[in-house]
C-alpha cells in the first residue's frame, strides 16, 4: 500500500515538472516578469470613427481624458502579438493574434489595452474578447457591442448595449435608449435604464436585477426563478422582455 503511494506521488510530481518545464520553453512562465508598454499613440479626434477590438487574453479599460486626442496604451508580452490598424473609414482596429495559453499554474503579469476618450467622442465599440474583462468608465453615451467569453463586463454609461456574454457578470449603470442582451453564467445588474425602443434581456443561469427603469413595461418570464417587479407601467411607450432560466428577476 504504502509503495502504491509513492508510486503515485512520484507520478503527480513528474507531470508537475513535465508541466512547467513545458511552461518555460512556451514562455509562459515568467517569474518576476512584468507586462511592458509595447503601443502608445494618440490620434486626433476627428480621424477616429469607431473601434473594432478582438482579443484572446488582454483587459479591455475605457477611460474619459482631458485631451482632445484618443490615446491607446497597451502593455502585453511580445508574444501576445497586439496590432492596431485604421482602415480607410476611419476605424481603430485593435486584434491579439496570439493568445498565450498555460499548463498548470499561471505566472502572467496583468495585460491589458487603455483607451483614453476625449468628452466629445461619440463613436462606437464593437468588443470580442476571450479570457478578459471590459471596464468603461467613461461618462459618453457610446454604443456598445460585446461578444465575452469568461471575462466580467462594468459598464458606467451607454446609449445601447447589444451582444452577449459567456461565464461573466455583467454590471451596467445608465443606458439611455436600448439593450439587447443575453448572458449565461452570470448576473446582470443595471442601476437605471430608459427605453426608446423595444429591448430583451435573456439570462441563463444568473439574475437579473434593475433598480431603476423608466419609460417601459416589463414582460417577464422565469423558469426556476422568482419574478419581483415594482410599479410595472403598462401603458408605458416601449417593452423589455426579461427571460430568465434558473435566475430571478428584479425589477424596482
Amino acid at each position: 500500500m504504502v509503495k502504491a503511494i509513492k508510486i503515485t506521488l512520484l507520478s503527480l510530481l513528474i507531470v508537475c515538472l513535465v508541466a512547467v518545464m513545458i511552461g518555460f520553453m512556451t514562455g509562459n512562465f515568467k517569474f518576476g516578469s512584468k507586462a511592458k508598454l509595447v503601443y502608445d499613440e494618440e490620434f486626433a479626434l476627428e480621424d477616429v470613427k469607431n473601434f473594432d477590438i478582438d482579443v484572446k487574453s488582454l483587459d479591455i479599460k475605457i477611460e474619459e481624458s482631458n485631451s482632445d486626442k484618443v490615446r491607446i496604451k497597451i502593455y502585453a508580452n511580445e508574444k501576445d502579438d497586439v496590432d492596431v490598424s485604421k482602415d480607410n473609414e476611419q476605424n481603430i482596429l485593435i486584434k491579439q493574434n496570439n493568445r498565450i495559453s498555460c499548463i498548470g499554474f499561471c505566472f502572467n503579469p496583468e495585460r491589458d489595452i487603455t483607451i483614453y476618450l476625449p468628452k466629445d467622442y461619440d463613436g462606437e465599440f464593437n468588443i470580442k474578447a476571450t479570457s478578459g474583462d471590459v471596464e468603461s468608465e467613461v461618462k459618453n453615451n457610446l454604443v456598445y457591442k460585446i461578444n465575452v467569453t469568461s471575462g466580467d463586463i462594468d459598464i458606467e454609461n451607454a446609449k445601447s448595449i447589444e451582444g452577449k456574454t459567456t461565464s461573466g457578470d455583467l454590471e451596467l449603470g445608465t443606458i439611455t435608449s436600448f439593450i439587447k442582451y443575453k448572458t449565461t453564467s452570470g448576473d446582470f445588474e443595471i442601476d437605471k435604464l430608459t427605453l426608446e425602443k423595444d429591448s430583451s434581456i435573456e439570462a441563463t443561469s444568473g439574475d437579473v436585477e434593475i433598480d431603476n427603469i423608466s419609460n417601459a413595461y416589463v414582460d417577464a418570464h422565469a423558469t426556476s426563478g422568482d419574478i419581483k417587479i415594482k410599479n410595472n407601467d403598462r401603458h408605458a411607450e416601449y417593452e423589455l422582455k426579461i427571460k430568465t432560466t434558473s435566475g430571478d428577476i428584479t425589477v424596482r
